[in-house]
């Protein structure tokens, strides 16, 4: 169970404020569009979970390096997609088969489904 981005796109620290006073994880989305928005807002503690577009961080590289912020602060990922196209689908797909077991399981738990891996 989580909350998907609540607030604005560039409401990091209401994020935050908002984030230590619920149970459920917060799941930042457009607030992500660097690995550097990533570490601000694990330190901020603004999020419980992150949802990588590799469309919005700019392709395969950024979005490895906001995954590994992430996996590094024990905050699990998702991808999500921005474009409905077929090459879109596919690379965002293959990414997602890119990432490590474990950070599966992180949002497997998170997101509550079946046995986490």
């Amino acid at each position: 169970m989580m909350m998907e981005q609540p607030l604005a796109h560039d409401d990091i620290i209401d994020h935050a404020v908002l984030q230590s006073k619920l149970e459920t994880p917060i799941c930042l989305d457009e607030c992500i569009r660097s690995a550097r928005h990533a570490e601000q807002a694990i330190r901020l503690r603004a999020c419980g979970i992150i949802n990588i577009k590799l469309g919005r961080v700019g392709g395969f590289r950024e979005a490895k390096k906001v995954h590994d912020v992430a996996q590094a602060a024990g905050v699990p990922v998702w991808c999500g997609g921005m474009l409905e196209s077929g090459v879109e689908g596919r690379t965002t797909s293959r990414f997602r088969r890119c990432r490590t077991s474990r950070c599966q399981a992180m949002y497997r738990r998170a997101r509550g489904i079946g046995n986490a891996m």
